[in-house]
């Protein structure tokens, strides 16, 4: 009896819980070559050149909430961007789908010796067909 307690009470877990944790899909190689050649690099080339034009067509959603200010009012951006990101180079790892978002593994190497390890969100605007960035960490 306490068996088919422990076994029922494993599956009633399981039924619950499941769904609330989203499947990782491995994105396909077009799919990929699509998110990193159409916005991933095209927005770390932005944000190495202080180009805050280009960098608001790549972000959507609440990462242009939190940066709205400085793209559009703050004129001392680009060249702080440009600064900042002076000799810093970008690896971008592996991508996989959740639901309808795609995270893309990435990391920043800058001169002085600092990496950071990080993912971006991307969400695909069907209005416009392109992949954009709504989270970055």
């Amino acid at each position: 009896m306490i068996r088919k307690t422990i076994v029922f009470s494993m599956c009633l877990i399981f039924m619950l819980c499941g769904p609330m944790y989203a499947q990782q899909i491995p994105v396909s190689d077009t799919l990929y070559a699509e998110i990193v050649n159409g916005t991933v690099l095209p927005y770390f080339n932005a944000l190495k050149d202080g180009d805050v034009g280009a960098i608001k067509k790549y972000i959507a959603g609440r990462l242009y909430q939190k940066y709205k200010v400085l793209l559009e009012q703050n004129t001392e951006y680009p060249a702080y961007l440009r600064n900042y990101y002076q000799g810093a180079e970008f690896r971008i790892g592996k991508a996989a789908m959740i639901d309808n978002d795609v995270i893309v593994e990435v990391t920043s190497d800058y001169p002085n010796g600092r990496s950071n390890n990080g993912k971006l969100v991307l969400w695909k605007d069907n209005g416009t067909e392109t992949w954009k960035i709504i989270k970055s960490n």
